[in-house]
């Protein structure tokens, strides 16, 4: 069975030889990340294309370029990269600060856009400019997304990934300003909700038109999750804008993967009310609030569940402890098919620890022996 026939058949539930295994953001068929041109991510990443099942994660900037925007960069002492954003409004300029560091994969925003009620309000007087979908660019992203296609054949499937409307709020602001906003100005966050739908949806539909599937990542609930805000605030904000994301692929035949770290034990009746096929990544307690077999249980029926296995545990435990974790998650999720084992997250620094190396390759072991029908 190839992985592709694997990937597919797991989340249409139907028999597999045994239970897929993605290792997530580490993307063996992309030449453009990182860790498939890094020599310390060699041999890990040589093992995850010969024993793995690939969910190759693609995606394209649909935006339109704004005349808003002035932007300058400077590299410091350190090599490290810092970006300073200015947005011009018509009540004012917003600006913004990020910092990139070459031995770390990711990026630091050291100043949030928005810092108050007023910028909302600047915000939402330019929002319409800064979302715009340039079609000019419908060509290149439809050629690459085939070259991908190309580049993986039959060795998994592409998941596009995606944000719902309610996922764009959040990071415009500090975490601690935005929960507090949450409380004390929850009707500039639900018009800010509210303006991004519109040209959100548009895009997502755009991505279903052109066929960008078979599956799709859609992220955000985690931030409106406990311990932030409780139940009643994912049911206003998250619910709505994620059932309409769900049901423009869903209405394309696009499986819907909902990505929500943390505590989601009651989020997840409001994800599956949404319509999502999937979940992931199901962090187990303390971390998460739910253990695995409990939503398999419950949940097992209307989820293909993807995840819980932590990446802290892969960069920092020991390879029996990684042996133990994945034969009780086969344990509880492995019965009926549906599931996907999956780390929570990956390694975005360089270079990649031996001790990193070595637990990915006893987890995939694990995987193979334990994951067999």
């Amino acid at each position: 069975m190839t992985p592709r026939e694997r990937l597919l058949r797991t989340l249409r539930r139907e028999r597999v030889d045994r239970v897929p295994i993605s290792t997530y953001e580490l993307v063996g068929w992309n030449p453009d990340h990182f860790e498939n041109r890094a020599p310390s991510y060699r041999r890990l990443m040589d093992r995850i294309r010969a024993d793995t099942d690939c969910l190759y994660m693609w995606g394209w900037n649909a935006w339109a370029d704004s005349e808003l925007w002035d932007t300058r960069r400077e590299t410091r002492p350190d090599g490290a990269s810092v970006t300073h954003a200015r947005l011009h409004t018509p009540l004012g300029d917003l600006t913004r600060a990020s910092v990139e560091r070459p031995d770390v994969h990711t990026v630091w925003t050291t100043e949030h856009l928005l810092k108050g009620p007023r910028d909302v309000d600047a915000f939402l007087r330019v929002l319409p400019d800064l979302y715009r979908i340039d079609e000019s660019r419908v060509p290149a992203a439809v050629a690459q997304y085939a070259e991908a296609l190309e580049r993986l054949g039959d060795r998994g499937i592409l998941m596009n990934d995606g944000s719902d409307p309610s996922a764009c709020v959040p990071d415009l602001f500090e975490f601690g300003l935005f929960t507090t906003m949450c409380y004390e100005h929850r009707d500039k966050i639900v018009e800010l909700i509210d303006a991004f739908t519109g040209p959100v949806l548009e895009r997502l539909r755009l991505d279903a038109e052109l066929g960008f599937g078979p599956m799709i990542r859609l992220c955000g609930p985690e931030y409106y999750t406990p311990p932030y805000l409780p139940p009643p605030f994912f049911e206003e904000m998250v619910l709505p804008s994620l059932a309409a994301a769900t049901r423009v692929f869903s209405d394309a035949g696009i499986f819907v993967r909902a990505h929500c770290h943390g505590r989601i034990r009651e989020a997840l009746p409001h994800i599956v009310a949404a319509g999502a096929h999937g979940l992931d990544p199901i962090e187990p307690p303390p971390d998460g609030d739910i253990t695995l077999r409990e939503v398999k249980e419950r949940y097992g029926e209307r989820l293909v569940l993807f995840g819980n296995t932590e990446l802290k545990m892969l960069e920092h435990g020991a390879p029996e402890q990684i042996r133990e974790a994945v034969r009780e998650q086969m344990n509880a999720a492995k019965a009926g098919g549906g599931y996907v084992i999956m780390p929570t997250a990956a390694p975005i620094n360089e270079p990649l620890s031996p001790r990193t190396e070595r637990n990915y390759f006893a987890w995939i072991d694990a995987a193979l022996e334990f994951g067999a029908y």
